[in-house]
């Protein structure tokens, strides 16, 4: 462990940054600055929860712009030499993807800013990314509350529907893009968790007709203002996959809010999810996301109950307010 962090880090401070500044991948579109890398520090990110997929260090690197200064906080994430996990390479396959083509396309708000990101012209798979701690973004354990709830749906209503404008404005780049990404949820490793807890709702689930697309997604970072949450950026790309709107929104109704209220809150939260597609793509299909979402939500079982932290009862009491929303 400890040499391959030493090998990393030396990968990061001799030779993955400073052809990132040779590259002009810091500089703004259309600079003509002169730029050199001053100096480069940095560290693994221990605070992050240990990951079998990718290495994280945190980068603090000061370039200079025709002599002047700018200090860069970074994220950097690399593929191990010697993946852990079975589908690494698929996950970070994934992630690379998103960033460094679908996110240009969307003009997304809703993910950091990417300086990198690249399977192997670097010396070695990596993503370079804004350190959003940095600029003020908070990790929330926990449940989210009925605000950061709401800004989280609004987000990634607006996120979706750029998603279905793309499909229905751009069908053929949104069929290239998305035949692209590698299966990371159905692998031989997870279904023998399937296989334990739900084969018989496996092959319902089986029979349900084909989705609109959505995106899914990972990690959340919120910024506060005044105490209120005032924006939300999404972190962890790696299992983005064409799928169900109830693959994102299920997890995230059904981890938050309270099991016994379900039934009654979901249909709530729902619209505050449709009002954002809305804005964002008038005249989308709406009321085919409202009953693919509602006839899906089994889907929410499925997903949870890889979660092994879950206690079988819990998932037992979601599947049911699954069924009387």
């Amino acid at each position: 462990m400890r040499n391959r962090q030493e090998d990393s880090i030396k990968f990061i401070k001799e030779e993955l940054i400073a052809e990132m500044v040779h590259d002009r991948c810091f500089c703004e579109a259309g600079s003509r600055e002169f730029v050199e890398l001053e100096s480069v520090c940095v560290e693994p990110l221990q605070k992050l929860e240990i990951s079998t997929v990718c290495e994280f260090y945190q980068v603090d690197a000061i370039i200079r712009f025709s002599g002047e200064e700018k200090n860069f906080s970074l994220i950097v994430k690399l593929l191990p030499v010697v993946p852990q996990h079975e589908n690494a390479y698929e996950l970070f396959q994934n992630e690379e993807l998103f960033y460094s083509k679908i996110s240009m396309k969307y003009d997304i708000e809703i993910s950091p800013r990417c300086y990198l990101s690249d399977m192997g012209r670097y010396g070695r798979p990596a993503i370079v990314l804004e350190n959003l701690e940095a600029r003020g973004y908070q990790r929330v354990y926990g449940k989210l509350d009925n605000d950061l709830l709401e800004l989280c749906l609004k987000r990634i209503g607006k996120f979706h529907a750029r998603g279905l404008r793309l499909k229905t404005e751009k069908f053929n780049l949104f069929r290239e893009f998305f035949a692209k990404f590698l299966e990371t949820l159905f692998t031989d490793q997870n279904s023998l968790i399937f296989s334990r807890k739900h084969s018989r709702v496996l092959e319902y689930l089986k029979s349900l007709p084909e989705s609109d697309p959505a995106r899914k997604h990972g990690n959340l970072l919120f910024k506060y203002e005044n105490g209120k949450p005032i924006d939300l950026k999404i972190i962890d790309w790696q299992t983005m996959r064409y799928s169900s709107a109830s693959i994102d929104l299920g997890p995230i109704l059904f981890r938050n809010l309270s099991v016994e209220n379900a039934s009654e809150s979901i249909p709530k939260f729902l619209k505050i999810y449709l009002d954002a597609v809305t804005m964002e793509y008038p005249g989308g299909p709406l009321e085919r996301l409202q009953t693919e979402f509602l006839s899906k939500l089994l889907y929410t079982y499925v997903i949870l109950s890889l979660d092994e932290s879950i206690p079988v009862e819990t998932l037992m009491e979601t599947l049911r307010q699954s069924v009387r929303v």
